[in-house]
Formats: structure tokens, sequence, C-alpha cells
């Protein structure tokens, strides 16, 4: 894309991809800006006993995620707790982080 003349940064076409910019820079691929990235963010959540880890149950069963505020319903858990488990549990809004910290090796 860079070598097609579709980049721009600021107002600028970019013709090499060695290019320094900051987070205040402004990225547009065929003149649409691309959005910046929220920055990550991890809450820890008590999960008492009773309430499942995921986003919905077809069997109707309550949620972590109906104990949230809506403002935090879109955030990701890092692993799982049971049903009949209460104890600390780590929300992000990074899938990526998630995913990092779910492996064993790290």
């Amino acid at each position: 894309l860079i070598f097609q003349g579709k980049v721009k940064v600021g107002n600028t076409i970019i013709s090499n991809p060695a290019i320094k910019i900051n987070e205040n820079s402004e990225i547009k691929i065929n003149d649409v800006l691309i959005p910046k990235k929220d920055p990550s963010v991890i809450f820890i959540y008590y999960k008492p006993i009773g309430l499942i880890v995921t986003k919905s149950d077809e069997k109707s069963r309550p949620t972590i995620y109906e104990d949230l505020p809506k403002e935090m319903r879109n955030l990701i858990s890092v692993g799982r707790l049971d049903k009949n488990t209460s104890g600390l549990l780590l929300l992000t809004n990074d899938g990526h982080l998630a995913r990092f910290l779910e492996l064993p090796k790290n």
C-alpha cells in the first residue's frame, strides 16, 4: 500500500515504510483515517459463586457480565472460574493481552 501511494501520515503521502510516527500521528489508507486503538486496561473482578464466565448462556444462567456495569460488558475475561467457584478474575479490553496471559508459558 505504501509503495502504491495509498498511505498518508497527516496529509503527506509516504513512499518509504521507514518513517517515524508517534501516538498523535494521523494515518490514512485510501484517504480513510485509521482509528487509534484504545489503551489496554485490566480490571480485577471478584467472581462470586453462582455466576458463569461467559457473555451469554443458552440455559439463561446468570453471568458475570450481567453483574458488571454496562460500560464494562465488552471486556474479555482472562481464563475462567467454575460456576461453583469464587475468586479474582482479570478482565481486559485487549484480546491479545488476554491470550498472552492465558498461555502457560507466560
